[in-house]
């Protein structure tokens, strides 16, 4: 239980810092958000486990999200596939290539959203940066990362991903690109 509690209080101290910046040629601009995920919890812990087996702990806990978390989220939903997300808890992927696939499919839908360049070019130093934790060598992180990402293919065949040397490249991909107008029009 103390892995869960470790990876629970992570959660709780968690605070999303997102930067927008534009260097024009008459200004600089410079948008920052901080937002917490959690603005309170309450969790209830049981030093033993139940005689089924089970813990009452989700039963009997709170977390609530705070509202900048909220409001970004009902504002930029990223549209995932559930058989995509079912494959890929089937094929042995686990909780990090469902990560990783959440994590592409908002790379994607965002590039799409503000028309950047495909195919995204995305170097491995940023994604060990974002995503590395405890790997001492990049080599080590980059062959963990392309596993997550081989279960995610597994799951859905038409994703396309592939190692550029000193970048991962994601390929453009039909209809994740783009909200559709229903989630458009509630993100407004």
């Amino acid at each position: 239980m103390s892995d869960v509690r470790y990876q629970l209080d992570a959660l709780y101290r968690t605070v999303i810092r997102v930067t927008n910046e534009r260097d024009e040629p008459d200004s600089f601009y410079v948008n920052n958000m901080n937002a917490p995920f959690v603005a309170r919890h309450e969790f209830l812990w049981s030093k033993r486990e139940p005689e089924t087996g089970q813990s009452p702990l989700f039963e009997t806990s709170t977390i609530v999200l705070s509202a900048e978390f909220y409001a970004a989220i009902k504002a930029h939903p990223v549209p995932l596939e559930k058989t995509v997300v079912k494959a890929i808890r089937t094929t042995g992927g686990g909780a990090l290539a469902l990560d990783r696939f959440m994590w592409m499919k908002y790379r994607l839908s965002m590039a799409g959203i503000r028309g950047d360049k495909m195919p995204i070019r995305i170097p491995w130093s940023g994604l060990a940066e974002q995503f590395g934790g405890t790997f001492t060598r990049d080599r080590d992180f980059k062959a963990y990362f392309l596993t997550q990402f081989d279960y995610v293919q597994q799951a859905w065949p038409k994703f396309r991903f592939s190692d550029g040397g000193t970048y991962l490249q994601l390929a453009r991909l039909p209809g994740c690109h783009q909200m559709s107008s229903t989630t458009k029009q509630a993100s407004r």
